[in-house]
C-alpha cells in the first residue's frame, strides 16, 4: 500500500475548486455580455422595422437582426450552461477536498494514538 500525502491531495482540490469557480465566474459573465448583445440587437430589429427605408442589403433587414440576436441568445445559453458544469465541478473538487482533509485528521489522530507512551 502506498503513502498518500491527503493534505497534499486536499490542497490540490482546493485549488483545482477554485479554478473551477474562477472559470464559472468568467462564462456567466460571458453569458450575461451575450444576453446584453441579444437584446440590444432584437431592440435594434424593432427599429429598423419601424423605419423600413433605412433597410439596405449593406445594412441588413430586421430578420437579419432578428437572426443575429437569436444566434447571440443561444451563445448564451450555451456559455450558461458551461458556467452551471463549472460550478458543479467545482463543488465536487471542494467536497473531495473536505474528505481529503478528513482522512488526514483521522491519520494524524491515529499516529498520535500510536506515538502516545503507554503508562503502565
Amino acid at each position: 500500500m502506498s503513502y498518500t500525502d491527503y493534505r497534499a491531495e486536499a490542497d490540490k482540490c482546493r485549488r483545482d475548486s477554485q479554478r473551477a469557480y474562477r472559470e464559472a465566474r468568467k462564462d456567466a459573465e460571458f453569458a450575461e455580455s451575450q444576453y446584453r448583445a441579444g437584446r440590444n440587437l432584437r431592440r435594434h430589429a424593432a427599429w429598423l422595422a419601424r423605419h423600413p427605408d433605412l433597410s439596405s442589403a449593406d445594412y441588413g433587414s430586421p430578420a437579419s437582426w432578428e437572426e443575429s440576436a437569436r444566434i447571440t441568445e443561444q451563445l448564451a445559453d450555451t456559455m450558461l450552461q458551461c458556467s452551471f458544469s463549472a460550478t458543479a465541478r467545482a463543488r465536487d473538487y471542494a467536497a473531495m477536498a473536505r474528505g481529503y482533509d478528513r482522512m488526514a485528521a483521522e491519520r494524524d489522530a491515529r499516529l498520535a494514538a500510536y506515538a502516545a507512551p503507554v503508562s503502565a
